[in-house]
């Protein structure tokens, strides 16, 4: 309609159908019983604004839609949300094009042998980023609840969703009672018997229905929780808020949208296509909870990582072209088909969609100068970007050689460094390690993920007189090449390095148990006689290994701490390490606190520690402004 096309909807009435009124598109309401008045309406406007093209959804839109096609002689199209066939077969020669909204659908559509595959096109759903966009800096609740929402139709055909929110709703009453605030954004013919269903078992926490809500009561409500449960659409709508979706449609739990299921989600059109319960254990939904409701940074980056999802699939300007150019070529191949002359089809062609050279060249001259002032406005804001960026960059790689000079100045070893750049440790977290140890002056340090870091904590422990470094590796090769540089310079006697290939981890553990990859870890007879540790640094085993592979190194040593002892985590720039080391702070009772240094520090502290605050060279703590842009370089995963 922005490009003066004219759309006439024919719907059931209903809060769908006055929305589109209120956007002044013209509506038919029909409940499909009365084909004939209904076709007799649609000519009466047929006779106003000539009919281009028909197109429908399945079971009575569609059937409505081929007679009205048929009555009409215009190209028929039809689009499929979910894991149905309507009797395709038995009519797709019809069809000018079958529109599904993910890969999946056309997929499941395929494999029912409907024939004529070269007649599909994936045409996603969209939200509407002017709309929908993404709030960060939420207000927390004055009751410290977390609002968590359902937004979905509450009808039979959405029963396995409802099923699914009973799961979680039921869960949080025991496992976090008092805790969540939750929302319902919908209405339907179960409304009455799913309120009752939430109240009997909301326990603690709250239930309230919200009915239907559009436009900005919708987006509020997405902005709002901290997470949302939503099929389809809705799950797009949620992402494109910067909020966590639970993504869960009628025919399958496609659950958390995260980096290891996003790919299926996009697939399957989040959830629907499925086998419904065959495919689920409410395990599943209790799991993305858990990881939800146990740590706010990891929801913050969800809710960003959901925001690129819809700016890399699910471009409306792009989607909105794509259904346009295929509109174009279904009328134009029917006319071809009807024999009409190349003036027709260039009319309807050009009445359908107007290119823009034409656009261009209807263009007035004032609209010209202020394109030309706009062009020139950007390109000097993306020269200023450029710039800024490249100030960054520069100052970062100051600070990165400025800590690396005090390094090599506190350090008393005679030959060179180990290069710091990839998957080594920074030069700034490897100077504030030297200090501390030097300051603190700890007897047992346990590091997992030997390296630069076992030669600067060694040198460190020969300069303090004292202590004992042990040094878990996992890798044969690195491992080699760490004891060679420790023999180089002496330090081999400071160090106790122990290698043993990872294996199969039987604890706790944040990775999920349905993971693609199992848990595995360093083989616990590596900690043998290990006690009394006050220092533990974790920079290992490889990211690579499993998810939060780093996880277990806490738990295998909580019991061999001293009552001072601190625990440091290299790498917090990635989101797997603060999960890790929040999780660690609540189940052990440590204070955690991060250092914005270049891949980032978590440093776990007990609170009842008496050791006063460590003195660190002027330059360690000096701020870095810049790394709060996220220009931060990415760490491949195949080392740590």
């Amino acid at each position: 309609m922005a490009n003066h096309h004219k759309a006439t909807i024919v719907c059931p009435a209903g809060p769908f159908a006055d929305s589109l009124i209120s956007y002044n598109i013209d509506v038919i309401r029909t409940d499909y019983s009365d084909y004939a008045s209904t076709i007799e309406a649609v000519l009466k406007a047929h006779a106003t604004y000539p009919i281009d093209l028909v197109h429908a959804h399945p079971f009575s839109s569609r059937k409505f839609g081929l007679a009205l096609a048929d009555r009409l002689d215009t190209p028929f199209i039809l689009t499929f949300h979910g894991k149905y066939t309507d009797d395709l077969a038995h009519y797709i020669g019809k069809a000018a094009a079958v529109l599904t909204v993910s890969p999946g659908i056309r997929d499941f559509l395929l494999s029912e042998n409907v024939g004529a595959p070269e007649k599909f096109h994936v045409v996603p759903n969209v939200p509407d980023t002017e709309l929908f966009q993404p709030v960060f800096n939420k207000p927390k609740s004055p009751d410290d609840k977390l609002q968590v929402a359902l937004v979905s139709r509450l009808d039979n055909d959405k029963a396995f969703i409802l099923d699914v929110f009973v799961d979680a709703v039921e869960y949080a009453s025991t496992h976090y009672s008092g805790k969540v605030a939750w929302v319902v954004v919908g209405d339907g013919s179960q409304a009455n018997e799913f309120h009752s269903r939430l109240e009997a078992i909301r326990g603690d926490n709250t239930v309230e229905f919200q009915g239907w809500l559009e436009g900005k009561a919708l987006r509020d409500a997405y902005q709002s929780s901290a997470f949302v449960f939503a099929p389809g659409r809705c799950a797009l709508e949620t992402m494109s808020c910067g909020v966590p979706a639970i993504a869960v449609g009628s025919k399958s739990y496609c659950g958390l949208v995260d980096p290891g299921t996003w790919q299926r989600g996009v697939y399957s059109n989040f959830g629907g296509v499925g086998n419904q319960h065959k495919g689920y254990k409410p395990e599943m939904v209790h799991r993305d909870m858990d990881k939800l409701l146990a740590s706010e940074s990891y929801r913050a980056g969800l809710g960003a990582f959901g925001v690129q999802i819809i700016q890399q699939f699910f471009d409306a300007q792009q989607v909105h072209e794509q259904l346009l150019g295929i509109y174009r070529l279904a009328i134009v191949s029917h006319s071809l088909d009807r024999g009409l002359c190349s003036t027709t089809i260039s009319d309807v062609a050009n009445g359908l969609v107007t290119s823009e050279i034409k656009k261009a060249d209807m263009m007035p001259e004032n609209n010209i100068e202020q394109l030309e002032k706009a062009l020139l406005r950007a390109g000097k804001e993306n020269a200023g970007k450029v710039t800024r960026d490249l100030i960054i960059v520069q100052n970062r790689l100051y600070t990165q050689l400025e800590s690396l000079t005090w390094l090599q100045r506190r350090l008393a070893i005679t030959g060179q460094l180990p290069p710091l750049r990839g998957w080594a440790t920074s030069p700034d977290v490897l100077l504030r390690l030297h200090a501390h140890i030097m300051a603190t002056q700890p007897n047992v340090i346990v590091e997992f993920g030997s390296g630069a870091s076992t030669l600067v904590i060694a040198d460190a422990l020969r300069q303090n007189g004292t202590g004992k470094l042990v040094s878990i590796e996992h890798s044969d090769y690195y491992g080699a090449q760490t004891f060679a540089t420790l023999e180089a310079e002496q330090l081999q006697g400071w160090v106790d390095l122990r290698i043993g290939d990872l294996a199969a981890w039987e604890g706790d553990h944040l990775n999920p148990q349905d993971a693609e990859k199992p848990s595995r870890w360093y083989p616990l007879s590596l900690l043998e006689g290990v006690e009394s540790v006050d220092l533990l640094w974790v920079d290992g085993p490889p990211g690579a290994t499993c998810l939060y592979s780093r996880y277990p190194a806490l738990p295998a040593l909580a019991n061999k701490l001293s009552p001072n002892a601190e625990v440091w985590m290299d790498d917090t720039i990635r989101q797997e390490e603060k999960d890790v080391c929040e999780r660690w702070a609540a189940d052990y009772g440590f204070k955690l606190e991060y250092f914005p240094l270049e891949k980032g520090l978590g440093r776990l502290t007990q609170p009842t520690a008496s050791s006063a605050p460590v003195a660190f060279p002027q330059n360690v703590d000096e701020p870095h402004p810049e790394r709060a842009l996220g220009l931060d370089f990415s760490l491949p995963d195949d080392r740590d």
